[in-house]
């Protein structure tokens, strides 16, 4: 019986011994491949060295070199105080080699352009507290980044998929500034750095770029030195795109897809924007610090452009984002007059925009152009007297009461009256179709050819009020 009971404790030993040793070679070859490679590999790439072969026999080599210290420190013929001393300096080569290996150091990825990156990044950033915020543009194949725009005095810019901007399929630069008069998307050319456009922000679909197109979404996280991107693709393995060593605070804050959907650029805690290829290349600097936003563009590729809804719609004017009546308080089932309901619309829509650049005039008279204060007083009164003459009852200019503040500077008033006159253009050019007659579709058509000339005056009276004062 005790033979038996000696020889089942020596099995339960050696099974124990071996367990032990496949644990701890698993522990070891786990941790030998996230310290010793400079980019971590995927979990399936470790997986074949963590069977049960390897993992004994790294554990059985640890195990028993374990043993040997033991059996060392205890029968060496040494003296005792030369054992410890020894013992005491092994353990702390180990526990310096152990910190040293273990050190979480950020990776500063390769920083500047790398040709085989297409199309242009477009980023917010600010220089510091309290300065403005401003676009750069880069080509990451081979530009150096440029700032392209920067916000005006008692304006913001908010920029970015998800509600603030980014690229129209055109290629230019869209965002969302505080200091239009409404909620209105402005547009910028990258070259020359000026708007170009505005619309309403309302009914625009935004782009999510952190979902590719075939359903592959980007993912940020930790790992055990750093931070981490990881694809998650319908039906397969999630896998690891990117890894950067860093401090425990360390982390990658967003992640989004290029159109072509082979690059992902990146933003981390640093402020910096970094991109990389999907196929898992080292991470690349971009831009050094500073970057709240961005955005990327491919020409002739419209994937994550902003998606621009048709204008005008009765429904996005009138859903209270603006509390003009003209358009929307009309009641078209009392109107006795000779215009048909579409004609009245494209009236009043048209006189609501010049009721709203009325009011910022009214706020701002000393510093508007006098050429923009006779266009639009021109095109107020011929607009009224085609009301009168179809029978069209006009209500009051809803946009004066509450009125504007007084205290605009020059440069805000003549931007707001710029984006109208961007707006009412858009508008006529949707309504215009549906005029037939003859005397109010020659009054849009005067009124259209003359905000081309309103544009460049405000444009340029903006640039001025801009401008720092002694």
């Amino acid at each position: 019986m005790g033979a038996r009971l000696r020889s089942g404790l020596r099995f339960l030993a050696a099974a124990l011994w071996v367990t032990a040793a496949v644990l701890l070679g698993r522990l070891a070859i786990f941790i030998a491949a996230g310290v010793l490679l400079d980019d971590p590999p995927r979990h399936e790439e470790v997986l074949p060295l963590l069977g049960r072969g390897w993992s004994l026999l790294v554990g059985a080599v640890l195990l028993i070199a374990a043993g040997w210290l033991v059996w060392w420190s205890t029968r060496s013929p040494l003296p005792r105080t030369w054992r410890v001393e020894l013992g005491v300096a092994l353990l702390l080569v180990v526990a310096v080699a152990g910190v040293w290996l273990l050190r979480r150091t950020e990776s500063f990825p390769d920083a500047g352009p790398n040709d085989a990156i297409p199309g242009q990044l477009a980023w917010l950033s600010r220089a510091e507290i309290g300065a403005p915020s401003c676009l750069s543009v880069m080509e990451p194949g081979g530009s150096d980044a440029r700032v392209v725009y920067c916000a005006p005095p008692r304006a913001d810019l908010s920029f970015g998929p998800g509600g603030g901007g980014g690229w129209s399929p055109q290629g230019e630069l869209v965002f969302n500034s505080s200091g239009a008069a409404d909620s209105m998307l402005v547009f910028v050319d990258p070259i020359r750095g000026i708007e170009v456009d505005a619309i309403s922000a309302l009914g625009v679909a935004w782009p999510s770029p952190h979902v590719r197109p075939d359903g592959a979404r980007l993912a940020t996280g930790h790992w055990w030195r750093g931070a981490q991107v990881m694809i998650e693709q319908p039906g397969r393995a999630t896998v690891r795109a990117a890894a950067i060593s860093g401090p425990h605070d360390y982390e990658i804050l967003d992640a989004e897809w290029s159109p072509d959907g082979n690059w992902i650029a990146m933003r981390d805690s640093d402020g910096r924007l970094l991109a990389t290829s999907a196929e898992r290349d080292a991470p690349r600097v971009l831009a050094a610090g500073g970057v709240s936003r961005y955005a990327w563009f491919i020409v002739g590729n419209p994937t994550y452009t902003i998606a621009l809804p048709d204008l005008p719609s009765d429904v996005r004017l009138c859903q209270g984002y603006r509390h003009a009546s003209l358009p929307c308080g009309f009641d078209y089932a009392s109107y006795v007059g000779d215009l048909t309901n579409r004609e009245v619309r494209a009236l009043l829509l048209v006189l609501d925009e010049e009721y709203l650049t009325q009011a910022i005039l009214i706020a701002a008279p000393a510093i508007m152009p006098p050429a923009v204060v006779s266009s639009v007083e021109s095109s107020i009164q011929v607009l009224e007297q085609l009301a009168t003459n179809h029978a069209v009852a006009l209500p009051a200019n809803s946009w004066l009461d509450p009125p504007f503040p007084t205290n605009l500077d020059q440069g805000t008033a003549c931007r707001w009256t710029m984006y109208e006159a961007f707006a009412e253009g858009h508008i006529i050019g949707a309504v215009r179709p549906t005029v037939t007659a003859p005397d109010l579709a020659a009054a849009l058509d005067a009124i259209d050819g003359a905000l081309g000339e309103r544009v460049e005056s405000l444009r340029n009276c903006a640039a001025r009020g801009a401008e720092p004062t002694e």
